[in-house]
């Protein structure tokens, strides 16, 4: 298929797009999802099925055992939760006596999964966090204004009734706004696991928490009433996956997650798959379009935790080439006061789909700004971990610090922006899907011209900060970005393109990486010649090996009071970690990959949770 082609069965894909029906989906997943109760969220998985079927398609529904103790790749599913009701109340001194929080008129009154309270709700008083240990906190209620996870232990500890959080990451600008907590876990991952001690937790708004503040201080013993009537109780979460077949079994992957409360997080990327899904189908069977040379496949689950389920059958991951992120797409970007972020495969997993975004993103989301962001392993980007080997990227139209925020609504969706990113993702979507020799030698020049525009952003940060760099070091970040383009470029050959055609891109981009390097350690006769590094000694003598799949998460294998959640960048780190690198080189390469040098306390802390992972079977220490 020749560029001219496949331009014009772009444009016949685009121009079917229709936001009437992305929307019905985003409403109806909205209405059953918008409690985060079990019964409401259990009903789109069935509602996705049924729509996939009604398109055509051959559909799998997957039980996803959610007991708080099954894992898959060492995710802990969390128990199902049933909720009914819940409040919060003054309800002395009387003169003040009010309702302060109401489940039936704000859902992010609670957090998602906590403890439920007796029927009859409990009574006490009220204390701050700064207070447990110097007064009783048994029967009482914890006010807090930072993340409560940090005083759950001891709220449970000394007996508490009930943790009040007014912490919002939203607070500095809206302080009426209510922070929605998705779980909450004082240990690794992001739920609490069936051995973890729960206790019912209240969100309050920040303006709310210091209302209730000043009464403290008025002198007068102030007393709360609350309640949840809600069950935690074990069962399963579903999963649905679907295969638009192609010529070959290399499945591209769009993956979204369901079971959350928010238009933008995540009913509109649900949406959007159904969509493309109905059109390329729909065309396909009218024969206005050709059998694509690969198939899609579509996973609808609940995120990390349940798409972890299906990267459990290793052939089944097998014949994945590549995977996106389908997740917030339609916040409006004056109301997040955020720019639109895009997620590339990780260097350590380098792919050539970076290299078709870029390209994707400069034509139809052209006037819009874009924060290129170096690779992840959250969410639902983890599969690009080397030990699953999926690539893997996302476009985010970030929520900042207003994400999981009681203010986020249909009306701060930007519906036109949510319809230039689906028809973004499609266009980058039939690109792999319809990849040929012939349109590959076509796009070379454009794939070169994303490169560039990778490798220049790259290289604009490292003179920033060549002074901090010896020469040695800052040659070897340049030489770090070339390396990631060219092993894009031969990573197309994984798809049956000619090598010949791979080499003619890496040739040009490798030439335009060498001026580049050269021109940029000419601008920098002053940069440091410090190459000393004795921390990095010992390291040179360790060679870490993994030995399980899939980035450690929940901690399965490690006892519940024995768990220590990952530090910083601990995701990255392990991705170098092949049993071939030692962990002087897993540390330099983290440190190009994030263009940010380690301090001190970084690489303890680092260090420190590798060998904690050595001791619990994760990893495996070769010291020579």
């Amino acid at each position: 298929m020749n560029k001219k082609v496949f331009d014009k069965l772009t444009k016949t894909v685009l121009n079917e797009f229709a936001l009437d029906k992305a929307l019905a989906n985003i409403l109806t997943f909205y209405c059953n999802d918008n409690r985060f109760s079990h019964s409401g969220t259990i009903k789109t998985p069935y509602e996705i099925t049924n729509q996939l079927k009604n398109i055509g398609l051959k559909t799998e529904l997957f039980n996803l055992k959610s007991d708080g103790k099954a894992s898959y790749l060492d995710c802990i599913m969390p128990r199902l939760w049933e909720i009914k009701d819940a409040g919060l109340e003054i309800v002395a001194p009387v003169k003040f006596k009010r309702v302060i929080s109401d489940y039936a008129k704000s859902k992010f009154i609670i957090a998602n999964g906590c403890r439920e309270t007796k029927k009859s709700g409990v009574t006490g008083g009220i204390i701050q966090d700064r207070e447990l240990g110097a007064k009783s906190a048994k029967g009482k209620f914890v006010l807090t204004f930072e993340d409560p996870m940090k005083i759950k232990t001891a709220a449970i500890k000394q007996k508490a009734a009930a943790i009040i959080s007014a912490s919002s990451g939203a607070q500095n600008k809206d302080k009426e706004s209510i922070q929605w907590l998705n779980g909450g876990t004082v240990s690794a991952g992001w739920y609490p696991t069936k051995d973890e001690p729960g206790i019912a937790i209240f969100t309050v708004s920040y303006n709310e928490g210091k209302r209730l503040e000043r009464l403290m201080k008025k002198g007068k013993p102030v007393i709360l009433k609350g309640f949840v009537d809600a069950k935690t109780f074990d069962g399963n979460r579903k999963a649905v996956s679907a295969l638009i077949p192609g010529k070959s079994g290399q499945e591209l992957l769009l993956i979204g997650h369901m079971y959350e409360p928010f238009y933008s997080d995540n009913c509109d990327g649900n949406a959007a798959m159904l969509e493309i899904a109905r059109i390329l189908t729909k065309l396909i069977k009218e024969k206005k379009i050709p059998k694509p040379a690969r198939s899609l496949r579509l996973l609808f689950s609940h995120e990390r935790y349940g798409s972890s389920h299906y990267f459990t059958d290793k052939k089944r991951s097998d014949r994945i080439f590549a995977a996106v992120n389908v997740d917030s797409l339609s916040t409006d970007r004056n109301f997040s006061e955020r720019p639109l972020k895009k997620y590339l495969s990780p260097a350590a997993n380098p792919s050539f789909i970076d290299l078709v975004l870029e390209d994707a993103t400069g034509k139809h989301l052209s006037g819009i700004k874009i924060k290129n962001k170096r690779g992840s392993y959250s969410d639902d980007t983890f599969m690009a971990d080397p030990s699953i080997g999926i690539p893997s990227c996302w476009i985010l139209a970030d929520c900042g610090t207003k994400h999981h925020n009681s203010k986020l609504t249909f009306d701060t969706c930007d519906w036109k922006l949510y319809t230039r990113i689906c028809k973004t993702l499609t266009a980058f979507a039939l690109e792999l899907l319809y990849l040929d020799n012939r349109l590959a030698a076509d796009r070379v020049p454009a794939y070169v011209k994303a490169a560039k525009s990778l490798s220049i952003s790259a290289y604009s940060h490292l003179l920033k900060r060549s002074k901090g760099l010896s020469i040695g070091r800052l040659a070897a970040n340049y030489d770090f970005t070339a390396h990631w383009n060219r092993d894009r470029f031969k990573s197309l050959e994984k798809l049956g393109i000619s090598s010949k055609t791979t080499a003619k891109g890496v040739k040009a981009i490798s030439l335009f990486d060498r001026k580049e390097k050269i021109r940029g350690l000419l601008k920098t006769k002053v940069a440091s010649d410090r190459e000393f590094r004795p921390e990095l000694f010992e390291l040179e003598k360790i060679t870490p090996l993994r030995l399980t799949r899939g980035i450690p998460f929940s901690l399965a294998k490690i006892p519940y009071k024995k768990r220590v959640p990952l530090p910083g960048k601990m995701e990255s780190f392990i991705s170098w970690m092949d049993g071939k690198r030692t962990l002087k080189d897993c540390i330099e390469l983290l440190e190009m990959e994030t263009l940010q040098e380690l301090s001190r306390e970084a690489l303890e802390r680092l260090l420190n949770y590798t060998a904690y992972l050595a001791e619990w079977k994760y990893l495996k220490l070769n010291i020579s």
